[in-house]
């Protein structure tokens, strides 16, 4: 764990390093790991904001999250970090690509972990996810590993062990780190696709939402606030 801490570190510092934290100690990074959770994460942002607690996510456009927002009108998909710490001072919502300068040798790695057929290697991933939250500043993170057959994570066992490596890693590099662990059998709610799950991240956020989206949305939401 000490030898895969610091080499998370390096790799957060082959960026810019930013703070986040300096303008709130609140903020909050919520982080599903190989789920379709997506409509989740919008409405957990919203009720996060409700409550004055800063919800920042910086995500990489190849992840698909980020197509589900562009055609929102009024949505910008990048913004600059002063930008950001206004948005954090209002205790407002960020949802932005992630720059080139955060972290830049962990995407050379995670190319290269594709090429030579290792991207399900856990250690590798829990470094991979690390670093990109230390080049952040983040200090609050929450994971939500999904276990599956069509998820990096394919089974309980390692879902408990990818668990472990960033609890234990949190613990060394001094960052609040909480793992969630649930199985992929379907996507959850009603609807699968970019407009459909933003018409229904609306609906939940009306009080109306299918018996699995509410638990979902407790669990991680008990788990965020406390």
């Amino acid at each position: 764990i000490e030898e895969m801490s610091i080499l998370t570190n390096r790799i957060a510092e082959t960026g810019k390093l930013q703070d986040l934290y300096k303008y709130s100690d609140s903020i909050i990074e919520y982080h599903p790991i190989g789920g379709l959770e997506d409509k989740i994460i919008i409405v957990l942002m919203a009720i996060c904001s409700a409550i004055q607690i800063p919800f920042v996510k910086i995500v990489d456009r190849e992840i698909g999250f980020l197509d589900k927002l562009v055609g929102v009108d009024g949505y910008k998909l990048e913004f600059d970090f002063d930008k950001i710490r206004e948005k954090v001072n209002k205790k407002d919502i960020v949802i932005i690509n992630k720059p080139e300068n955060i972290a830049p040798l962990e995407k050379n790695l995670y190319n290269l972990r594709k090429n030579l057929a290792c991207n399900d290697d856990i250690s590798l991933i829990a470094m991979s996810l690390m670093s990109q939250k230390i080049a952040l500043g983040m200090k609050n993170i929450v994971f939500d590993i999904t276990y599956g057959e069509n998820t990096y994570v394919k089974n309980i066992k390692d879902a408990k062990r990818l668990a472990q490596y960033l609890i234990k890693m949190g613990r060394e590099l001094k960052k609040g780190v909480k793992c969630i662990i649930s199985e992929e059998i379907a996507p959850i709610g009603k609807f699968f696709g970019n407009t459909l799950e933003l018409k229904e991240a609306r609906e939940i956020l009306q009080n109306v939402m299918t018996d699995d989206v509410k638990e979902y949305i407790l669990t991680i939401g008990n788990c965020i606030l406390n």
